[in-house]
């Protein structure tokens, strides 16, 4: 195998490449070889896969992804829509499967690499499992889907190994790439390689308009672990490499040559439902980035009880627990890029400053934009734009610099517009001048920023003052910038709330950068003090104190004897009075509840009293009760009772929780009482006294208090086969229910009651289970759970059904295959089978009808339109297996390069493609089962010349001496538009005139004709070189020879016979 010497990385991923694609080949021929090697053991919380059995759904799936690849979404999607109509949702969750729901956020707070994915088995049995994974994400914008098909063999005891293949497609961008991959794990540890390789060329950029892009070749290894001691924590490692230049591994913003990473990443699993995870990638140039994840994954094959269970995250890390996990790969598609050459260049740039004066506080900000435009003014689009400040530092008038200025990006583009902008920000007053580039065209803008305030801090100098409108509490700030300086001549404005009053204060800060306030208020409490100075704030808590103190707290109950049903409240009141018995306003008062552990407050807890000293509080209570309401206040204190009554039970209602029971006198069932109140409200702790009638017997206890949501359950057996009253009374409310005892079930017999019915999805064959107890007799009300042997065969009854009086439950069957089908009735630990079959249907084609998906292509011979035959019958659905004939009329040139006669596929659909040499329309007709369909393809005429030539190397005159003569005369053809392999040229050299003063009016000599030369598909696109001998020239030789020729080329396109020449004239002079 060849290596790249200037790339040997390259070489590498191509070797990488070529081991996956053997190993995708051989892996189905060592899945048939029977391995001597025990299998892991699936552990009890993993669903048991039967190894002789495929997955219930592997061939609609199957069916599905075929159809999606041949860009028939529609039909797919009617097709299985018809085909379940009958399944309900609940069953096929039930299958197999895991979904993933990524939430990425990296370090700039963008979401944009949020992802879903879904994988699904379509095999699956003890030693492989032949699978299918499918994944849709929007990095950047892009809409990109993934689509991929896998195997995973578990022939080595405790280890996994695989092989996948995928196909990206970047919707958005039309870029495609495909992905080969392979796998390696055991219990704790997934290791896994991954080769990623471009499928589409060239083309204009989604995200520049001056540039290509496609996808970028390359490659990963990864490995991922986790601590069996603590199976929730998780690490993993990553190497990625891709190749090409201007390549977009970390950002379209920052392209690289060659690029690669390095990735390591921790992941917490608190449950199997959900992970938190954390990334960090560095490669090359210093770049790196920092991911933040939450993934959701679900499994359709578990509970969600299960999923949110920590005690499941151990199975998970298990092979066993992994045997569905996602592939590990890169689903993004990684971009190069490459410049278009630009008609247009940046001549001038206008420099505008849009926001200044900002203050130089760091953080806010001033803005510059430039206008880049052409020579002729028009605005030149993604231009490149440098921005730096000029010296670090401007004087202002004052003397000031500002030294510190920071760019908010060093770099931009420009807009449709031309327009682009940078925000700058300073930390000290003063200009700051600022320049754009962009390649040798530059200019500059001046930006200024005012002195900011930094900070206030606010200080008491004076509280606790008497609430008497004389005594003053003070406060002083300190007003500094961003550097710590103190700042005179600042503005500050005061406010207090409460009532107080503000009394005297400084308008702005002294030389020292100080300003002080005084105020007062005639109430008591707390009082909030507040400056303000150029858009900052501080505040700080004062109070006034009352000149008396608390001397008594008055506790009396206000509303009483509420019902404990905690809602329902008592009300208290507190009324707080001084040494003088005068009620104190604005006295703080706080609740608290004693004699309880289960009444709490519904009011506030700490609360100031009114004008008249008094204080309130609201209590509620789920428990009939005496309680003590306290209140405290100024370290005194006061108390009164409270009483809640027994909540009266006013309605009792009976549900049957468990019923049919086998009447063995062991298996139970179960009846649920509801007690509620007259507001349908349920009524806690209350006495339930149960009662059951016939043979029956309670097994759990016959007296039992209601839990908190007014609910007692009672559960009972028999022995007889009968159905008995159960009868339940709590506070004078009664209620009554009735469950019923079955027979033991002795046997299942199931019988064919109609066969041979077609196998036409309407048709219907019918079973006839019948059960009955060890004495013979039917058992009535039995639960029948019926499941069918084939994968394409539909109940059209209910699969779990009840039998009726005479002990019988029926099923009815559609098929659209012919063939057996078996269906099984199981009772209990009883079943039984039959086998109905079902008879080949008719088929007639009911309509043709054919469209053009791939049109108007180039007449070129090689660009094919394509044509797409829909088959269906008299119901409208899709035929498959359908033989069908294409024909082509209205053009002599037209050429079908796929057969005429096919075969429709799954989804009813044939395909023809065919090309053309000239620009027409021509008409397209399927047929199949005697019905027709028509419509019309266009080709477009293809482009052929202009021709251009030159003769030797260029340059108008050019001494021919005897050497280059031998060599002969050179005549270049230039690549012209349309070049196509096969094309003939033809090329001729005439001497049209010599001039020798030793032989005057020299003889001319015949043309020299070249033999036709036909174009190889190698130099399509290129210029050729063709040679005419020189010997015909050397008779020219002498020392002032002045020799005329002319050089022609004529191009004729043999399938179409057009025609293109040039000719060019030279003169030399030979020696």
């Amino acid at each position: 195998m060849k290596i790249d010497r200037h790339n040997p990385g390259k070489g590498l991923m191509k070797s990488m490449a070529i081991m996956q694609i053997l190993l995708q080949a051989t892996l189905p021929v060592a899945l048939s070889i029977s391995a001597s090697v025990r299998a892991a053991e699936l552990s009890q919380s993993t669903r048991s896969v039967d190894k002789d059995n495929t997955s219930p759904y592997s061939a609609q799936m199957t069916q599905t992804a075929t159809a999606l690849s041949s860009g028939n979404v529609s039909a797919a999607s009617a097709n299985m829509a018809s085909g379940y109509a009958g399944d309900s949702v609940e069953k096929w969750l039930s299958q197999f499967g895991t979904a993933r729901v990524q939430l990425n956020v990296d370090d700039k707070g963008n979401w944009d690499d949020s992802a879903i994915d879904f994988l699904a088995p379509l095999y699956d049995s003890k030693k492989a499992m032949l699978f299918t994974q499918l994944g849709l994400r929007a990095p950047d914008d892009r809409v990109t889907g993934n689509f991929g098909l896998g195997v995973r063999t578990f022939y080595s005891e405790n280890w996994m190994f695989g092989a996948n293949v995928f196909f990206d497609d970047d919707f958005t961008g039309d870029n495609r790439r495909i992905g080969l991959g392979g796998e390696a794990w055991t219990n704790y540890l997934k290791l896994s390689a991954n080769t990623y390789l471009g499928t589409t060329d060239w083309h204009s950029s989604r995200d520049f308009d001056d540039y290509y892009e496609k996808p970028a070749d390359g490659f990963d290894v990864r490995a991922e672990g986790y601590l069996p001691a603590y199976p929730q924590l998780g690490a993993k490692v990553m190497y990625e490499q891709y190749y090409g230049d201007k390549v977009a591994l970390f950002d379209k913003d920052d392209l690289q040559s060659n690029p690669s990473a390095i990735t390591v990443g921790m992941s917490y699993t608190p449950v199997p439902l959900i992970t938190a995870a954390v990334d960090y990638r560095r490669g090359q140039d210093s770049m790196d980035e920092t991911h933040f994840g939450i993934n959701f994954r679900y499994n359709f094959g578990q509970t969600l009880s299960q999923q949110l269970s920590s005690s499941e995250v151990q199975n998970l890390r298990s092979l066993a627990g992994s045997r569905y996990d996602l592939v590990e790969r890169n689903n993004e598609i990684v971009l190069q890029y490459k410049q278009k050459k630009q008609a247009d260049a940046v001549a001038n740039m206008l420099l505008t400053t849009v926001k200044d004066n900002s203050p130089a506080d760091g953080v806010a900000a001033n803005t510059v934009t430039v206008r880049a435009t052409t020579s002729d003014g028009t605005p030149v689009r993604n231009a490149v734009i440098s921005w730096s400040i000029i010296g670090g530092a401007q004087k202002t008038a004052t003397g000031s610099t500002a030294s510190d200025a920071q760019l908010s990006a060093e770099s931009g583009v420009t807009d449709g517009n031309g327009n682009a902008s940078v925000n700058i920000t300073s930390k000290t007053a003063g200009q700051v001048t600022v320049q754009a580039t962009s390649g040798d065209i530059s200019g500059t803008a001046a930006t200024t920023f005012v002195q900011s305030v930094g900070s206030l801090n606010l200080t008491l100098t004076q509280n606790n003052s008497p609430a008497d409108g004389s005594g003053q509490n003070a406060g002083e700030v300190t007003v500094k910038d961003i550097n710590g300086n103190v700042m005179s001549g600042v503005a500050i404005n005061w406010s207090v709330n409460n009532d107080a009053k503000v009394v005297a204060s400084d308008v702005q800060t002294n030389a020292q950068g100080k300003a002080s306030v005084h105020y007062t208020n005639t109430k008591a409490g707390a009082v909030t003090l507040t400056a303000s100075a150029a858009g900052k704030t501080a505040s700080v808590n004062s109070a006034f104190v009352s000149q008396s103190e608390v001397s008594n707290v008055t506790v009396t109950t206000t509303t009483n004897n509420a019902q404990a049903n905690n809602s329902a409240t008592n009300a208290a009141q507190a009324l707080v009075t001084d040494g003088n018995g005068q009620p104190m306003a604005n006295a703080s008062v706080t609740w608290s509840i004693s004699g309880s552990a289960t009444a709490s407050l519904s009011s506030a807890a700490t609360v100031t009293t009114n004008a008249q000293g008094m204080a309130t509080v609201t209590v509620k209570d789920s428990v009939a009760e005496t309680v003590t309401i306290v209140a405290n206040a100024g370290g005194k204190s006061g108390s009164s009772s409270a009483i809640f009554t027994q909540t009266a039970a006013t309605n009792i209602l009976l549900t049957v929780q468990q019923n049919n029971a086998t009447a063995d006198g062991v298996s139970t069932n179960a009846v649920q009482a509801k007690v509620t109140d007259g507001s349908g409200q349920p009524v806690a702790n209350t006495a339930v006294s149960w009662s059951v009638g016939g043979s029956a017997k309670a097994t759990s206890a016959v007296t039992v208090n209601t839990n908190a949501d007014g609910i007692a359950t009672l559960s009972l057996s028999d022995s007889v086969a009968e159905s008995v009253n159960v009868n339940a009374s709590a506070n004078g409310a009664q209620g009554q229910a009735t469950v019923t005892f079955v027979p033991t079930i002795s046997s299942v017999f199931v019988a064919v009651t109609a066969n041979n019915a077609l196998a036409d999805g309407t048709s219907a064959n019918t079973f006839r289970a019948t059960v009955t107890s060890p004495s013979g007799q039917p058992v009535a009300n039995a639960s029948v759970a019926w499941s069918l042997s084939s994968s394409t065969a539909s109940a059209t009854t209910a699969l779990n059904a009840t039998t009726d009086a005479s002990g019988i439950a029926t099923l009815s069957v559609t098929d659209t295959v012919a063939e057996s089908v078996t269906a099984t009735a199981k009772a209990g630990s009883a079943q039984g089978q039959a086998t109905a079959t079902f008879n080949p249907a008719a088929v007639e084609v009911s309509s043709v009808t054919v469209t053009i998906p791939g049109n108007n292509q180039p007449a070129n011979g090689s660009a094919t339109n394509q044509a797409q035959a829909l088959v269906t019958d008299v119901n409208n659905q899709p035929l498959a297996n359908v033989q069908l004939v294409w024909s082509i009329t209205g053009s002599a040139t037209v050429n079908a390069t796929t057969p005429l006669s096919v075969t429709t596929d799954s989804n009813g659909i044939a395909t023809l493609r065919f090309t053309d040499t000239v620009g027409e329309s021509v008409t397209v007709t399927a047929t199949a089962g005697g019905k027709q369909g028509q419509a019309t393809a266009t080709f477009a005429s293809a482009a052929f010349g202009p021709l251009v030539i030159e003769l030797e190397h260029g340059s108008n005159t050019e001494a021919i001496n005897v050497a280059t003569v031998r060599d002969g005369l050179e005549l270049t053809v230039d690549a012209y538009p349309g070049m196509a392999e096969g094309d003939q040229i033809t090329a001729s050299f005439k001497v049209t005139g010599v001039v020798d003063p030793d032989s005057p009016g020299g003889t001319l000599l015949p043309d020299i004709t070249l033999p036709v030369h036909t174009v190889m598909a190698s130099e399509v696109g290129q210029p050729i070189v063709l040679t005419f001998d020189g010997d015909g020239l050397l008779g020219f030789q002498g020392e002032t020879t002045v020799l005329t020729g002319t050089g022609t080329a004529i191009v004729v396109r043999p399938s179409t016979q057009q025609q293109i020449s040039d000719s060019t004239s030279r003169v030399f002079d030979t020696w």
